[in-house]
């Protein structure tokens, strides 16, 4: 956390049964020095169109869904970073 001047963290292992752990770590305001705890709200802004194009990625390398399918013609071609897409 010092290393990105992070104040405060959660971290959680899910598997399908549910939480198998969970852990908090530093203050959530630095002001008042409150504790980060398990109802603690973080901003977690665009992280999640990461999370989300990795899971579509995971699909296609399991079969789950055909890299040259409908979803993926609007963007076919496209480059995004240092690849491009089929």
């Amino acid at each position: 956390m010092q290393t990105f001047e992070v104040p405060g963290a959660a971290a959680a292992v899910v598997s399908a049964a549910g939480i198998v752990h969970a852990r908090n770590f530093g203050v959530r305001d630095l002001a008042s020095r409150a504790p980060v705890t398990p109802n603690t709200l973080f901003r977690i802004g665009s992280t999640t169109k990461s999370m989300t194009a990795l899971r579509v990625a995971t699909f296609v390398d399991e079969g789950l869904l055909a890299g040259t399918s409908a979803w993926s013609a609007p963007w076919s071609g496209a480059q995004f970073g240092l690849c491009a897409t089929s």
